[in-house]
């Protein structure tokens, strides 16, 4: 026989809702329930909780007009637990888990798409060399929060210029462009407007925002990173996913002198956050000598202790292809089992997970 409970599709929210209450403001506590159990909510700004009703109590809410944001919490429980950005048409209901605890399910209007936890797909970055123009290709990433999906729909070109909306326009959000500097690229949104561009910072953390990119912009995720050459203009570089590869090598430890004291190099790398450098070396001494090549996250440590913990021997010069993971300040640690050893390194490229991991 037919289970005839078990034919009908499931659903993961409770059956729409039909005593309309009216318009409600955003608010830190959104007063549902006072004048029926299906609102249209307008306005921006947080919505931290809902008031206390009985478990299994259910209410409809309608985004009209703003861009609210539910506050992911142990008493406000939204959607993949993180923050919830409204878009107008969505339809979001609220069914309470008693004492104060309630479930947010999300009907996203047409075209909008509920906040994958720190993804990013495309958004490719590219800059041809000895010019002031960079692209990005289309793509889409949650921003630093987790709030929005920010969708470039097209590819885009920005310039070295001061921040202007669009693109073909500028890109800087603060100051002038500087010579042989590095540069963070990030795509950005204006929740009020759901208008999504791309800028560029020396900051790592997020782009200046209140004088060339107007205050509005709230919302940031980081793309990728570039550096300027003498001339103010992008190094060549090409990407493929989080790899990036200079277009030439670049060195950065030039027959420098290394003994058994470790010391730290700066790499050619995005600076402000770890990045795992793709690296070429190159190490010799008149005798038999070990050298260990690490990361200055971990403790330092000798070369070929404990036994084995090393990145090459060499008598007349050896070369190694190495993957290792930077400080915040583009370093590396490099030591030698003996006095008088010479070492170089070339960057080649370096990963960049542009915060697929928080």
């Amino acid at each position: 026989m037919t289970n005839m409970i078990s034919s009908f599709p499931a659903t993961n929210h409770p059956m729409p809702l039909h005593r309309h209450g009216g318009t409600l403001e955003v608010m830190s506590e959104l007063q549902v329930g006072f004048s029926g159990d299906d609102y249209d909510l307008q306005g921006s700004g947080s919505i931290d909780s809902l008031p206390t009703y009985h478990r299994g109590t259910s209410f409809g809410i309608t985004v009209s007009k703003g861009a609210p944001i539910f506050k992911n919490s142990a008493k406000l429980i939204c959607p993949n637990r993180v923050d919830y950005l409204g878009k107008v048409g969505d339809r979001v209901t609220a069914r309470s888990d008693g004492d104060g605890v309630w479930r947010l399910f999300v009907n996203p209007a047409s075209g909008s798409q509920l906040v994958l936890r720190s993804n990013l797909v495309g958004l490719t970055l590219s800059a041809a060399g000895s010019t002031a123009t960079f692209g990005i290709a289309a793509g889409v990433a949650a921003d630093s929060t987790n709030v929005s999906m920010m969708s470039l729909t097209s590819a885009y070109t920005k310039t070295t210029a001061a921040w202007a909306a669009g693109s073909g326009n500028g890109s800087l959000d603060a100051s002038t462009i500087a010579i042989n500097t590095w540069y963070h690229v990030y795509q950005i949104q204006r929740p009020d407007t759901g208008v999504v561009d791309v800028c560029i910072s020396t900051s790592a953390s997020a782009p200046t925002t209140g004088g060339n990119i107007p205050a509005a912009y709230t919302l940031s995720r980081r793309i990728g990173g570039m550096k300027t050459d003498g001339s103010s203009q992008w190094t060549k570089f090409i990407q493929l996913g989080d790899e990036f590869y200079w277009d030439v090598p670049v060195t950065d430890i030039n027959a420098v002198a290394l003994g058994t004291t470790s010391t730290l190099y700066a790499m050619s790398v995005p600076p402000g956050l770890s990045v795992d450098l793709l690296g070429e070396f190159f190490f010799t001494n008149a005798t038999a000598a070990l050298l260990l090549i690490q990361s200055p996250l971990v403790s330092t440590q000798s070369a070929n202790t404990p036994a084995g913990n090393l990145t090459m021997l060499s008598n007349t010069g050896s070369n190694s292809t190495r993957k290792v993971m930077t400080d915040i300040s583009r370093q590396i640690r490099a030591v030698s089992s003996i006095a008088s050893s010479t070492l170089f390194g070339v960057t080649l490229g370096w990963t960049d997970r542009r915060g697929r991991d928080i």
